[in-house]
């Protein structure tokens, strides 16, 4: 949080500073600590020295840890790039295959069930589906579901617009929906828990 170096030469010192980093290191025979930040990009953190016994962290070493860090940040963010750059060929992967299978596609359920491969393949989600408005504007149907998870059996082939779904949500919002967490799926999406029961953990629509 301040984004400078926090050294704690002994137990006592340490219980002094930070006394819930104190309980826990008496736990586990901790007598000195070392912790620097790191700053990854916009991303941020920090490394921490664990000690057996108490010691000076004389200045010649305080420097030296700060250098440590820099090659770290510098390490850490050649990884990130490294990172982005396969998602972005994994990305671009994706949408092509997908090109690929949908010049062949004629039909709703067809588009829906090529769409469905790729994406839920690429999040790793146990199940999802397509679903299109009726005429009547009041119901949402399912035009193509797939997966193998355990909740790929409980889709329901149609839901109403004005339903606590999440499906339904977005599409009165007219904008992406979704529960990182199964707590915030039981209070802000109750109908979404009913349909899949405990499988469901987190869901975007």
């Amino acid at each position: 949080r301040l984004g400078e170096p926090q050294y704690a030469e002994s137990a006592d010192e340490l219980a002094e500073e930070a006394p819930a980093s104190a309980r826990v290191a008496d736990r586990f025979g901790v007598q000195g600590i070392a912790s620097l930040p790191l700053a990854v990009g916009e991303r941020r953190g920090a490394f921490s020295v664990l000690l057996g016994e108490a010691r000076r962290f004389y200045p010649e070493e305080r420097r030296f840890l700060e250098l440590l860090a820099g090659s770290c940040e510098q390490g850490l963010l050649r990884a990130s790039l490294f990172e982005a750059e396969q998602a972005a060929r994994t990305r671009a992967d994706i949408l092509h295959a997908l090109a690929a299978t949908l010049s062949g596609a004629v039909a709703f359920s067809e588009v829906g069930g090529a769409f469905l491969e790729h994406a839920l393949r690429h999040l790793s989600a146990g199940s999802g589906a397509v679903l299109l408005v009726d005429d009547d504007g009041a119901t949402l149907r399912s035009v193509a579901i797939g997966g193998s998870g355990q909740t790929r059996a409980r889709w329901l082939e149609s839901v109403p617009v004005e339903g606590a779904y999440v499906t339904s949500t977005a599409f009165r919002r007219r904008a992406e929906v979704y529960a990182s967490r199964r707590k915030l799926l039981e209070s802000e999406f109750p109908l979404t828990v009913a349909t899949f029961g405990p499988a469901v953990r987190a869901a975007y629509a």
